[in-house]
């Protein structure tokens, strides 16, 4: 029989290479897993990776586990190894000596370190520290411009190894770094988007099971405006040349044709961060490599100790380049709903068997295998229009696949998006409330279409109507022609394209519906909330375009109902409108 030493040293190994009981995701297993121990011996908890877990999910509501996914291969047999270890140990067979070595402590944090990155500058003196015993300070820093977009998962998925390691991290929400990069922040925004990126950052990292005791998190011209940095900055700008500066930010710093002094000093300033916050490392994506460099040639220059750089690899945007959180077309933003998320992916770039040149394959590479493939399991892939599955246990064979044609474009397509809202889901729902929304509202304010001057949306009769009938357009494939009924004596005729029924990403045409009440019957009257003011008129005046200037402005929020700037659309019983594809009966006009 097994020592019950192999059994508690499984279980230790277990949480030493993985956050949680299913790999990097927190699942209902962690909760009964933490429940079998907190009744086992307590020496079972004296283990330091076992410890660690233990108290990580100490910290989290048990209310939790009801909404998270279910148990699954890794839980059962590491419920197994308790068990035998508990049988074992109250037989008292074998009492536990086994501590790890001090080179194999080292060893296995300088492996956590590197999983995953591009690459390393400095590894020698990175392993120098962690000899000594001590963790490693990293920071991480975000300019605070654009909304932030998928991207990001990959950064958070490795300060979760750099906390599994022991490493001591700090996260900077780089503001002045945003207003210099060419303005992309106003100078007004520079407060509200930094607090939209510590909510949604702390959001991400919860969601992913990410603990933020551990983490530090500095604004920068909380310490950037002082005395001590900006006699740096001059200091730093009297011994590096133009050319150098230019060069260093070329990845980073938007490039125009004219640039500003401040494009030029960006550089700079995020060298001198090393120093002032007192780090051993910088960690970035490898678009920043020219900035680290800039970094080891010029802080020795002014003294100062040459850092570590650790670089991560980048997601590539949806039509090609790095997704930027400043570009909205190349983006998937965490907040985007499900339908948003549908029309982006469907409109990607992706070439049949091309794998070289593929944004959707790196993002299932470096965001939905590391943070969606459970150790002992795959990713899922529907094929032949739903006729059979199969399951990827490798980024390496999926990319085969691919390129022999095996998987098609719409198939990988389709994986993605299924991947991605179950990641973006508990962010969405963080978001749904009423102050975190006004939060992303203040940070990015809207520019509405339908211009500034005043608009009267009481002007227009809405209502909801009902399809009686619908039939193929004779001239037009792929349109139909809808009879409708809204509860006037008279029918009106409309011409929508067919997808608009099918498919919830049509440019055109979006279908919408009283949420949740299928009840309501033809000609109950629509408004939009707060513009009830006067009566609509009984018919509208050619040339004005009322109706033209109010519907570029209508849109689906982030829970699925429609507003007009920021307004929401009602019935008169106060039903929110909502669009059809979140409601559960199909509309299938044709029928």
């Amino acid at each position: 029989m097994a020592s019950p030493h192999i059994h508690l040293q499984k279980l230790d190994e277990h949480f030493l290479d993985n956050s949680f009981v299913e790999g990097e995701r927190l699942s209902r297993g962690d909760f009964l897993l933490h429940q079998v121990l907190t009744s086992a011996p307590a020496a079972l908890r004296e283990r330091p990776n076992i410890l660690r877990w233990f108290r990580h999910i100490s910290t989290h509501p048990r209310e939790l586990a009801d909404a998270l996914p279910d148990t699954g291969v890794a839980f059962e047999e590491l419920k197994l190894q308790v068990e035998l270890w508990s049988q074992q140990q109250s037989d008292g067979k074998v009492k536990l000596t086994w501590e790890p070595s001090r080179d194999q402590v080292w060893e296995h944090k300088s492996r956590m370190i590197r999983h995953n990155l591009k690459e390393v500058l400095g590894e020698d003196r990175m392993e120098a520290i962690l000899k000594e015993g001590r963790g490693l300070r990293i920071y991480w820093g975000t300019a605070t411009t654009g909304r932030i977009h998928i991207g990001y998962f990959v950064p958070m998925a490795k300060i979760a190894d750099y906390l599994k390691a022991g490493c001591e991290v700090t996260i900077l929400f780089a503001d002045l770094h945003a207003y210099l990069d060419n303005m992309k922040a106003p100078w007004e925004l520079l407060k509200l988007r930094a607090r939209y990126y510590e909510v949604i950052i702390k959001t991400i990292m919860l969601s992913l099971g990410i603990s933020i005791d551990r983490l530090k998190f500095v604004l920068g011209s909380d310490y950037q405006l002082s005395k001590e940095y900006t006699l740096d900055v001059y200091r730093l700008s009297s011994i590096i040349t133009q050319h150098d500066a230019k060069k260093a930010g070329a990845e980073v710093v938007k490039q125009v044709d004219h640039p500003l002094l401040s494009g030029l000093l960006y550089p700079g300033l995020q060298a001198l961060d090393e120093e002032h916050l007192h780090v051993d490392a910088q960690f970035g994506g490898v678009d920043q490599r020219k900035i680290f460099t800039f970094a080891e040639k010029y802080l020795p220059q002014l003294g100062y100790t040459k850092r570590i750089h650790l670089m991560s690899p980048l997601v590539p945007g949806l039509s090609g380049g790095k997704m930027s959180a400043s570009e909205e077309d190349s983006k998937i933003d965490l907040l985007d709903p499900p339908h948003v998320v549908k029309r982006k992916i469907k409109k990607a770039f992706c070439e049949p068997k091309n794998i070289t040149d593929n944004g959707l394959l790196s993002i299932v590479e470096y965001v939905i295998f590391p943070l969606c493939c459970p150790p002992k399991g795959g990713l899922l892939v529907t094929l032949d229009s739903g006729k059979k599955t199969k399951t990827y246990t490798s980024v390496r064979d999926l990319e085969s696949d691919f390129a022999a044609g095996d998987v098609h474009p719409g198939e990988l397509k389709d994986m993605v998006e299924h991947y991605l809202n179950i990641l973006l889901v508990p962010i969405r729902a963080a978001f749904t409330s009423a102050d975190k929304r006004d939060l992303v509202n203040r940070a990015y304010p809207k520019t509405y279409k339908g211009g500034v001057d005043e608009l009267k949306p009481w002007r227009l009769d809405l209502c909801v109507g009902t399809i009686e009938k619908a039939e193929h357009h004779p001239d037009s494939s792929g349109y139909l022609i809808l009879h409708l009924n809204d509860g006037s004596l008279e029918r009106r005729v409309g011409v929508v394209p067919q997808d608009s029924f099918t498919d919830p990403i049509s440019d055109k045409v979006e279908l919408v519906l009283p949420r949740d009440d299928l009840t309501i019957t033809s000609g109950t009257k629509v408004h939009i909330q707060g513009c009830e003011s006067g009566s609509p008129d009984r018919q509208l005046k050619t040339g004005e375009g009322v109706w033209d200037r109010i519907k570029v402005d209508l849109e689906v929020n982030l829970v699925g109902d429609v507003e007009w700037r920021g307004k929401p659309m009602l019935t008169a019983q106060h039903r929110p409108i909502c669009a059809h594809f979140l409601n559960e009966v199909p509309l299938n006009p044709l029928k």
